[in-house]
């Protein structure tokens, strides 16, 4: 038996798909088709018929969420478009009331939660970044932050604790024979990440903690340019945090960008503020956060089956050097 990991791509979606069909199945949507949207660290369709209904389907490949882990996601997408003004999308309930089916999977070990949500209009919003877009951003920040404070995962669900920069991975960065996993560069994720935990341990010795979506990036947002709004979707990093964890990771992406320009980071303060929400004052505990977003991610693209993004890995070493000199020579991840 070959390994999932070791498939070709087109192997991978081949089986994924029908992993897809079998969710369809199970939601009497079988006159619908499946269109590859994404595969990457989770797989995407789009679901159609003919008559332009629209869904999206995930399937959680190399994600570590348990069920319950997925349910309580699901119950606090449901709960946002209930309770709030925010874009979100809508899960969608099979006819035996679950909106989380488990599928096997061929050439992988345990079968695969599924879920089927709305699908978003719009444009991505890493296609459009602007100051006046990342402020909008900011507010939706704010706005996702203030519901949390009085949400809480219903009974048979449970979110997973953000307490340690790989929260629920194994160490890889440390042993892994990576022959680009240079001495400067394990140097440079441990410092990344011992300055990230020692964040993190201050954070979760003051405060209690709410449900943070901790994956607010340019590629989780979609932008209606006719509406000049904001919708946000996967959660499925979702997990118990502080507001200083969405906001680093927001801002390692943001500096990611080719455009980036400092305008940009006042342009998230500011929103987050106009929606009501308290920009940290510790300065140096997002620095450290958002240079701890990248020794978690170079930690997990060890450990991925999908075989694009692993070949993405000479460039993200490359690009997380010189960002993390940056951060250990001025205290600022570029």
């Amino acid at each position: 038996m070959i390994a999932f990991a070791d498939l070709s791509r087109g192997r991978q979606v081949s089986r994924l798909r029908r992993a897809g069909y079998e969710v369809l199945r199970r939601h009497d949507l079988s006159a619908y088709r499946l269109k590859l949207i994404s595969h990457g660290f989770n797989t995407t369709f789009r679901v159609e018929n003919a008559r332009g209904g629209l869904l999206a389907l995930r399937i959680n490949v190399n994600s570590r969420r348990t069920l319950e882990n997925v349910r309580a996601e699901v119950a606090w997408v449901a709960a946002l478009g209930r309770d709030t003004a925010l874009g979100v999308p809508r899960p969608t309930v099979a006819p035996d009331g679950s909106e989380v089916q488990c599928v096997p999977v061929d050439d992988l070990p345990d079968p695969r939660p599924a879920v089927l949500y709305s699908w978003l209009p719009g444009q991505l919003l890493r296609h459009a970044l602007t100051a006046a877009k990342i402020a909008h951003l900011g507010e939706l920040t704010a706005a996702l932050h203030a519901h949390a404070m009085g949400w809480a995962p219903p009974p048979g669900t449970s979110l997973i604790e953000g307490r340690r920069v790989f929260y629920d991975s194994r160490a890889m960065l440390w042993d892994d024979p990576h022959p680009l996993l240079t001495d400067e560069l394990r140097a440079l994720f441990r410092a990344a990440w011992e300055r990230a935990q020692a964040a993190l341990d201050r954070l979760w010795a003051f405060r209690p903690p709410r449900p943070i979506h901790h994956d607010l990036h340019p590629g989780n947002l979609m932008w209606l340019r006719d509406r000049d709004r904001l919708m946000v979707f996967d959660f499925d990093d979702a997990l118990w945090g502080y507001p200083e964890q969405d906001l680093a990771i927001t801002e390692y992406y943001l500096r990611r960008s080719p455009h980036w320009e400092p305008a940009w980071d006042e342009a998230l303060r500011a929103g987050y503020e106009r929606g009501g929400g308290t920009w940290p004052a510790d300065e140096r505990t997002l620095e450290d956060l958002c240079a701890g977003r990248a020794a978690f991610l170079a930690n997990d693209v060890l450990q991925v089956t999908n075989p694009d993004l692993r070949q993405l890995i000479p460039e993200f070493f490359e690009r997380a050097t010189r960002r993390l000199r940056a951060w250990g020579e001025t205290g600022r991840m570029g």
